[in-house]
């Protein structure tokens, strides 16, 4: 009778083992999915609000928050962040200067992501209407600059062995060069 309690004591302590493991990964996957969903629309807000325009000059943070171009939920106090965490701006560069005149393109910054945030982002299956806008991604952290483009040595989209070689084990950026 005692082998029995235990064993079922054991199967139950399993099955919530499970239960609280799968709640964990799927809080993963969610908070992966929205960052990237809220990516695919800060790009596209952004094309189109420069649509009828000859380039992306004078876009930075601040212009992209005043004129509603990022979601609304993911700016707090003139700050823009993501559910993984990371320190948004839009600009040009790592610093996200004003785009000049003349530039056809723009960069959306992630900054301050941990290994497995870096790992998770940059592996993420992004749809293909966002990918069309990609002309490339750059890692920087403790490492150094790592550069990923479209027929390049270093080709998006990126594979796991590839993240895990350029994501660091400190911060993180990632930065997505957009058109």
């Amino acid at each position: 009778m005692n082998k029995k309690k235990i064993y079922w004591g054991l199967a139950c302590l399993g099955i919530l083992a499970a239960a609280l493991g799968s709640c964990f990964f799927f809080q993963q996957d969610t908070e992966a999915e929205k960052s990237a969903l809220e990516l695919s629309e800060t790009s596209s807000a952004i094309r189109k609000f420069y649509s009828n325009r000859p380039g992306y000059w004078g876009l930075n943070t601040e212009n992209a928050i005043a004129n509603k171009l990022v979601p609304a939920s993911s700016v707090q106090d003139g700050k823009i962040t993501n559910a993984l965490g990371a320190g948004i701006k839009i600009g040009k560069g790592s610093d996200a200067a004003a785009v000049m005149p003349g530039l056809r393109g723009f960069d959306i910054i992630w900054s301050g992501l941990s290994q497995k945030a870096c790992l998770r982002a940059a592996t993420y299956a992004y749809s293909p209407d966002f990918l069309l806008g990609v002309t490339g991604l750059s890692i920087e952290n403790e490492k150094g600059n790592q550069d990923f483009g479209w027929g390049s040595e270093q080709i998006l989209p990126l594979s796991k062995g590839q993240a895990k070689k350029a994501c660091g084990e400190k911060e993180n950026t990632l930065i997505w060069h957009m058109e």
